[in-house]
């Protein structure tokens, strides 16, 4: 059985600063914010700053770098036609499967390749974006750090909710 270690909870910000805040009891722990209309975000936790950029059309990712560096530092892979939706891969060779279990189901994880959940957050429909909560499961030293995960994890969230409204609407 899973021992869920920490709740956290997503929320859209419609005031200067920060798209998404990630808090915990009030105490901010990570945000993520959008650089004008594109896909180009910067997610900040702990001390630590990255960019994330969607790419592709035909096979698309999503390059996650540390803040200022020209190389990736991992790549989100999209299979949407499997059971998982991507394949997280790390320059270190490190995988992880992101995964949403049904398609109209709003949970997502990350888990290792053996089926291991390190994290799980849900997703909620609101009339100002969306929002949802934030589930750091399972965590071993070599595992990446949830934060970093739960930017990622949203930010793949609110790109694929962006273009599912954008292909609804056109």
């Amino acid at each position: 059985m899973e021992t869920v270690e920490n709740t956290l909870t997503w929320s859209s910000s419609k005031r200067p600063g920060p798209d998404f805040v990630l808090a915990s009891d009030g105490k901010v722990m990570a945000t993520l914010r959008f650089h004008g209309l594109g896909s180009l975000a910067i997610g900040e936790y702990g001390g630590n700053a990255i960019n994330l950029k969607r790419g592709g059309s035909l096979h698309p990712y999503i390059s996650i770098r540390k803040l200022d560096f020209d190389t990736d530092l991992a790549t989100l892979r999209m299979y949407s036609a499997l059971k998982f939706l991507g394949e997280l891969e790390y320059a270190d060779g490190r995988k992880l499967l992101f995964k949403k279990p049904e398609r109209m189901d709003m949970q997502w994880s990350f888990a290792n390749p053996d089926g291991r959940v390190l994290c799980k957050f849900t997703q909620v429909a609101e009339k100002q974006g969306f929002a949802g909560g934030f589930y750091s499961v399972s965590h071993s030293p070599n595992d990446p750090d949830p934060l970093q995960l739960a930017i990622i994890g949203w930010y793949a969230a609110a790109i694929i909710q962006k273009e599912q409204n954008e292909l609804i609407w056109v």
